[in-house]
């Protein structure tokens, strides 16, 4: 009776960075005859966020899904003293401002300013003090830029 031998190895192709594709060869000799047989093996898509500048970055990630997000910050501030006890709130995110800056504008995320990082987008804010409301209007809307601070005026 004859006997079947094995004799495997591994081939690697790479295309791009972003797919590997692994054949595992094996040749089985059953006496003088020769077989030839192609084990696929694909290494599999790990779909994630692959931009390193995002909030959501994942290492792991060979293909990006469009799920990336970008958080950007803003610094709320009031010039006007006789204003106190100032509440400012964006999409359920609250700070206060305890600190007036008349001599000119503070610097991102400053102390006494109400600081809020939230994901990249347009938002409406609201903001009280004893004194005046911020309302909920086309006026009060701010545009949060990814991996920027802005300062934003109370007037």
């Amino acid at each position: 009776m004859t006997k079947w031998e094995l004799v495997q190895f591994q081939i690697n192709l790479t295309f791009g960075r972003q797919k590997t594709i692994m054949k595992n060869i094996r040749f089985y000799i059953l006496g003088s005859i020769l077989i030839l047989t192609l084990v696929s093996g694909c290494k599999k898509d790990v779909p994630g966020c692959t931009d390193f500048a995002a909030y959501n970055f994942n290492s792991a990630a060979t293909v990006d899904n469009g799920t990336c997000v970008y958080y950007g910050t803003l610094t709320f501030f009031v010039a006007n003293p006789t204003y106190s006890n100032i509440t400012v709130t964006i999409n359920n995110h609250t700070d206060s401002i305890t600190q007036c800056y008349q001599s000119g504008p503070p610097s991102f995320s400053a102390m006494g300013c109400a600081n809020l990082t939230l994901p990249a987008g347009t938002y409406y804010y609201t903001g009280h003090s004893a004194q005046k409301t911020w309302g909920i209007t086309t006026i009060d809307s701010v545009v949060v830029v990814a991996n920027q601070c802005q300062l934003q005026f109370l007037p």
